[in-house]
């Protein structure tokens, strides 16, 4: 007769595809067939897709930041630092852009110490990062080198850079009849043609910072693996009670065979006894 199997060798086999295990049962029907070929395929797919997301997200791009603007800024939850500088004290206090009036009132005024926000360039960096989600506003000619020495590689990549005001072009002060205007502009448009502005800014300030993308490094830790570790274990616990239960119905089937059995020849035994 042809192997029926039961109910459980059915889940067992299901499960033992879907684990990617073969097994030693063939079926015969072309109904059979078809429906060994269609759970196998199935199974394949759900392997093929579950290791390509893995592999996805753990070889992508890390997710940035999307804020971009001061306004952005002043409309999130992240917490704010800034740098004590002449300049920045005196474009939060006179600007009078809506973006900077809602940053400087919600960033700076909302809080209980304001002049807690104030601190020196290295902590400010410093708990940029050590601490996930603090923002801090600093001179970034002046800082880009030690972000540099403080910073490893990727986290240097992960960064996120928000202007705090617009580029402006800068003028030099001269009298409104002065005779040596027209010299000025020549000289300063000379400085910028033949190059040395360009000379002294990257001796003196740098421009960015050095991200290399092929430097990252990804940790793999223990929130990808543990569902794997948890279904191991439940699968341990699962078949220790499967096998348990087999133990206990065998044993309770051979002591309900034996009482029949013991029934069955005391029966017998008071037929012959009466014969």
């Amino acid at each position: 007769l042809p192997y029926e199997p039961s109910l459980l060798a059915t889940f067992l086999l299901a499960f033992g595809s879907a684990c990617y295990q073969g097994s030693n049962i063939v079926p015969f029907s072309m109904g059979g067939r078809m429906a060994y070929f269609t759970l196998y395929f199935a199974t394949f797919i759900m392997y093929n897709y579950y290791t390509s997301i893995l592999l996805s997200t753990l070889l992508g791009t890390p997710v940035k930041s999307d804020i971009r603007t001061l306004g952005q800024l002043a409309d999130s939850s992240l917490e704010v630092g800034l740098q004590p500088l002449p300049y920045t004290y005196v474009y939060l206090n006179a600007s009078q852009l809506p973006e900077v009036r809602r940053f400087v009132h919600r960033k700076i005024e909302a809080k209980r110490h304001p002049g807690n926000v104030w601190m020196p360039m290295e902590e400010g960096v410093l708990r940029v990062r050590d601490e996930p989600g603090f923002v801090f506003v600093l001179e970034t000619s002046q800082a880009y080198s030690f972000l540099e020495r403080n910073f490893l590689p990727h986290e240097i990549c992960d960064l996120n850079e928000v202007m705090l005001r617009p580029d402006k072009s800068l003028y030099t002060q001269l009298h409104k009849n002065s005779t040596y205007k027209e010299l000025t502009r020549l000289r300063a448009v000379r400085i910028i043609e033949t190059g040395v502005w360009r000379k002294h800014r990257r001796h003196w300030a740098k421009d960015k910072l050095n991200c290399v993308p092929s430097n990252y490094l990804f940790a793999v830790g223990m929130e990808y693996t543990a569902p794997l570790f948890l279904m191991l274990l439940f699968s341990f616990v699962l078949c220790l009670l499967l096998l348990g239960v087999e133990l206990l119905t065998e044993r309770l089937l051979e002591h309900r065979c034996r009482h029949v059995t013991e029934i069955w020849r005391s029966i017998l035994a008071e037929d012959v006894m009466s014969n």
